[in-house]
């Protein structure tokens, strides 16, 4: 993340093509008052999905999921979904990641049972 000189505020933000889509997904961490704030919008269907965490000790998941049928735009059906969470016993903290905030999963269930994703550790620095 990104964060201003003093710290107490970070940001970080990323576009996910999905075929011919683009989903913006924007995380914001201010330190006092303390809040994790995710947004992921995909402009197109008008889909709009918001987390806010504001208790540093709350152990947190949080996911959405579409599920859409194929239609003229896909010809497939598939599902997409997001998690956001702050449990970090199953992943290595790398040495740059002063505090780790949240793992952010992504992944795609598509109509050959294939699952495809990635997954991303958001670490003040």
């Amino acid at each position: 993340m990104k964060c201003n000189d003093a710290m107490d505020l970070c940001q970080h933000f990323f576009i996910l093509p999905l075929y011919s889509h683009e989903v913006l997904a924007a995380f914001e961490y201010t330190k006092n008052p303390y809040k994790l704030q995710v947004g992921v919008r995909e402009g197109i269907q008008s889909r709009d999905w918001r987390f806010f965490q504001d208790d540093c000790d709350g152990k947190y998941r949080w996911c959405e999921s579409v599920d859409s049928e194929a239609s003229w735009d896909y010809d497939e059906s598939r599902r997409y979904t997001t998690c956001f969470e702050n449990s970090f016993d199953d992943i290595s903290i790398p040495e740059g990641c002063a505090k780790p905030l949240a793992v952010v999963t992504y992944d795609s269930h598509h109509y050959d049972d294939k699952v495809r994703g990635q997954q991303m550790l958001l670490c003040l620095p």
